[in-house]
């Protein structure tokens, strides 16, 4: 395949020539400069992706005994490697320079145990090769990403970015969200914050480390891919940056990587060292197991800071986080509850009474039991309610723009209330974990907002097609709680109305959110032709029973519904109104100063109001 750079008049390092070689194989691939050791004439770089190393390159063609004596050297014990042992007996990939000065690569191979590569004519697949990712290998990757970032921090303009992003925390505890949330995208069920000898010990039974993941986590400004599905590390590698507000050394460990990255003593360098991966032997008894594992340690502050980032848990997280692990995992035979003990507190979560109602419309029971240290137990029941929607094609181009990702398919947003405690507070915007912004009606929306990197502001909504796509979907959602409650036979609606948004005082059919003008044509077509809206009928069997004993409960739609004053339904039974007013009246006596709500009072909602 030809690429553009392969005739430039600037001869390349071999790594950036060899980097759209990598990306032919598979998007995810990328190259990393390579340390010879010995050979002081050639120049190595190697082709990872998520899986390991899949090939090697080379600035001139040498034999595999020569490549791997650069690779190895001839101090280590090459029986211990078993990536080595593989290397000199099975086909090796090997990218070569076509000339000093030229920045076109050819692909070669070493067949069999051959000590020869020879040319090959069609350039390999991904799928073909044999990815090696053993301790060794784990090591060269993160002493090529250590290398590479320490000559890029010297940059002034490198030095300028970091600084800047050292002011991006606001507050010290943001590292605790972000770990959490890492834990959730990598499927982990357990996940366990605990105070272990001055430090934070930090683990999970997720996904174990890839190469593009050490890579991310040393990286600012680049987005990696990967098969094996998203880690969330921040946005382009700032997120986790976070937990380095707090401490000034982190060593990350998961069986196959073990490495540090160490503020310098009496820094006086800046935030590169954040970039610097520094390669930490396993001890003994640590390669086995399948946690990852963090351990946060010099805290600044001492460990009164990180007592105190660890006092508050915000009350979204845990239902909101472990549904999220959970929905991972939705139609295997594994896991039904999500586990977190946070510095001994345990909270289990579980999902329960998953019910669809239409193909992009559900609810859920979450609940969350928790356990302190003395034993006491306390239970907390949750709806979530969701809704799926298309983006826009602006939509799905302001998220390639903003995440290097492409999207396709749908996209969902959930609404969430605790049942247990029924607050009436205003509703947070969540992106998995709370933002500082309030919403207008007591629920919480979970959506996959872009965000500030602090993550505490969603990005501008007025110049945001994807942000303003997923508040649009926000009345939708509120509808939601419709279809559950008369699914469930709700006999109060007290604290369901408000979730209802309120329409503008010069639009009946838009909502204010956000500064932004909602439609809520949608919600009004839902409330208008489906079967949710609570009427007055005479009690049965299929009715739900009023405290009087005189009216129950059915649902009808909102076009063959009639408004009434509560009082009505106080002193007249459900038949006198029906038919004297030809219609079933609404079940206004349920829901208490809610009753009024402007809502009704459209043509779109309500097949007319009460003329009285």
């Amino acid at each position: 395949m030809d690429h553009a750079h392969a005739d430039h008049a600037v001869r390349l390092p071999l790594r950036l020539a060899a980097e759209p070689y990598a990306k032919d194989l598979s998007d995810g691939a990328v190259a990393l400069g390579l340390h010879c050791s010995g050979t002081q004439d050639v120049e190595l770089a190697m082709l990872v992706d998520d899986h390991g190393i899949i090939a090697f390159c080379s600035s001139r063609l040498i034999c595999r005994r020569e490549l791997l004596s650069s690779i190895v050297g001839d101090s280590l014990d090459r029986n211990q490697i078993d990536s080595s042992s593989r290397w000199q007996s099975e086909t090796l990939w090997l990218l070569v320079r076509s000339s000093t000065a030229s920045n076109t690569l050819t692909w070669h191979h070493f067949e069999g145990q051959s000590d020869t590569a020879v040319p090959t004519k069609i350039a390999p697949r991904a799928s073909s090769m044999t990815p090696a990712h053993d301790a060794f290998c784990a090591r060269l990757i993160t002493d090529s990403i250590r290398t590479y970032y320490a000559q890029q921090i010297l940059e002034p303009s490198v030095r300028g970015f970091l600084s800047v992003l050292e002011k991006q925390f606001a507050r010290g505890d943001l590292y605790l969200f972000e770990l959490l949330q890492n834990a959730v995208d990598d499927g982990a069920d357990t996940v366990r914050f605990a105070i272990q000898d001055n430090t934070l010990q930090v683990s999970h039974n997720g996904r174990r480390f890839t190469p593009l993941d050490v890579l991310g986590l040393s990286s600012v400004g680049l987005s990696t891919k990967s098969r094996q599905g998203k880690r969330t590390i921040g946005f382009m590698g700032v997120g986790f940056k976070a937990v380095y507000k707090r401490y000034a050394r982190v060593c990350i460990r998961d069986g196959t990587y073990s490495f540090v990255y160490q503020e310098p003593n009496q820094n006086k360098s800046g935030y590169g060292w954040v970039m610097l991966p520094m390669w930490k032997q396993l001890e003994d008894g640590a390669g086995s197991g399948t946690m990852c594992h963090f351990s946060l340690e010099q805290p600044r502050g001492g460990m009164q800071s990180v007592l105190k980032d660890l006092s508050v848990l915000p009350v979204t997280a845990p239902p909101l986080l472990g549904r999220a692990a959970l929905l991972k995992k939705e139609g295997s035979s594994t896991g039904g509850k999500w586990t977190l003990d946070w510095n001994s507190k345990l909270y289990v979560v579980e999902r329960a009474r998953i019910q669809l109602y239409t193909r992009d419309d559900r609810s859920e029971i979450v609940t969350v039991n928790i356990t302190d240290g003395q034993g006491q137990e306390r239970h907390y029941k949750w709806l979530f309610v969701s809704h799926k929607f298309m983006p826009s094609e602006a939509a799905r181009s302001t998220y390639l723009h903003h995440t290097k990702r492409s999207h396709s398919g749908t996209e969902e947003v959930c609404g969430f209330v605790n049942l247990t405690t029924r607050s009436t507070k205003a509703g947070r915007v969540h992106s998995v974990l709370p933002t500082k912004i309030s919403l207008p009606i007591p629920m919480h929306v979970q959506g996959s907002w872009l965000l500030s990197v602090d993550r505490q502001e969603v990005q501008d909504l007025s110049d945001n097609a994807w942000n303003l796509d997923i508040l649009k979907s926000v009345p939708l959602v509120s509808a939601n709680f419709f279809r559950w409650a008369a699914n469930e036979k709700l006999e109060d609606y007290t604290a369901l109305m408000p979730i209802l948004p309120m329409p503008s005082p010069d639009n009946p059919d838009a909502t204010e959110m956000l500064g932004q003008s909602i439609s809520l044509r949608g919600l009004q077509r839902v409330l208008f032709s489906q079967r949710i809206l609570p009427v007055a009928v005479p009690l049965g069997n299929d009715s739900m029973k009023a405290a009087d004993n005189s009216t129950g409960t059915g649902y009808y739609e909102g076009q063959h519904s009639i408004w009434v004053p509560p009082s009505f339904l106080k002193w007249l039974s459900p038949e006198l109104l029906r038919n004297w007013l030809g219609k079933r009246p609404l079940r206004t006596d349920l829901m208490g100063g809610a009753a009024y709500h402007p809502i009704f009072s459209s043509v779109h909602v309500l097949g007319q109001l009460c003329p009285l």
